[in-house]
């Protein structure tokens, strides 16, 4: 029988899921600047994060104020391109702050510039690019003649989906270590089950909203399915790499925001990839 703490700990984490689900799709359904003003916090909140992780793993003295406040930005003018709000030609004004992380750096006077530039850069690629991106779908959903975006949710649903029967199989019948060196408990017969259990998602959304045709809602989930999962390997190997077991704890019983969306920052650039491409 399961101990008092297992029990606690299954209904907080299901207790914070739910909450983050809602959180997450009732923005979709709110429409685009509700979801802009949800991920505009998600973002400052991950990148904050991220460098603390970072800082503290390298013993690094890192202006983690100015990143952030950068990363708002950036994430803010990239958002804005992509909602149309402002022509695509703005996006170079996403450039010109990028300068700003050198500049900074020379009125800091701190040891190993070049690390500390690198770790603020990498924090704008692998967070603030995906999250800033993921409000292209919107204009994905004109352009596909949906009039809910079903693309931008069936997102997230595929995700979710993946995740979830990759642990149930893989602790079902998971024997075959992926990258043990990495993630102990990620197995192969974990992630087919989930990636399986995604392509049936695909097929199921096909049949609830014509954004797409079935095949392309297959594969579109096929790829969010695999791209996903390097994304939660790579977070995973970031820890590691640090003796970290939580990247935060802002969310009880997950841990920290980027444990939570690991695979949507690989799963975004690969679907908009997909849905220009087919488009």
């Amino acid at each position: 029988m399961p101990s008092e703490k297992t029990l606690n700990n299954f209904f907080q984490r299901s207790l914070t899921a739910v909450i983050y689900g809602i959180a997450v799709l009732g923005s979709v359904f709110l429409g685009p600047y509700a979801f802009f003003m949800l991920f505009f916090l998600v973002n400052a909140f991950a990148i904050r994060e991220f460098y603390l992780m970072l800082q503290k793993g390298m013993a690094l003295k890192l202006n983690i104020s100015f990143g952030v406040l950068l990363s708002s930005l950036l994430y803010l003018i990239i958002s804005i391109c992509n909602l149309q709000i402002l022509g695509k030609n703005y996006i170079i004004l996403s450039l010109l702050l990028l300068l700003f992380i050198f500049i900074a750096e020379l009125f800091r006077n701190q040891k190993n510039p070049v690390i500390n530039i690198s770790v603020i850069l990498l924090g704008n690629v692998y967070l603030t690019l995906p999250f800033s991106m993921l409000n292209r779908m919107f204009t994905f959903q004109n352009s596909f003649g949906s009039g809910f975006p079903w693309l931008l949710a069936g997102l997230f649903i595929i995700i979710w989906v993946n995740d979830t029967f990759s642990y149930l199989t893989g602790s079902i019948i998971g024997k075959n270590k992926m990258f043990k060196r990495i993630s102990p408990n990620k197995t192969w017969e974990g992630t087919a089950g989930g990636f399986f259990f995604s392509l049936l998602a695909g097929f199921l959304l096909s049949r609830i909203s014509q954004s797409i045709g079935s095949w392309q809602w297959v594969a579109f989930s096929g790829l969010i399915a695999l791209s996903g999962n390097f994304g939660d390997l790579s977070e995973s190997m970031l820890k590691r790499s640090f003796s970290i077991k939580d990247s935060g704890d802002i969310l009880p019983g997950h841990g920290g925001l980027l444990d939570r969306f690991d695979s949507l920052l690989f799963a975004v650039p690969a679907a908009i990839v997909f849905l220009t491409l087919i488009n």
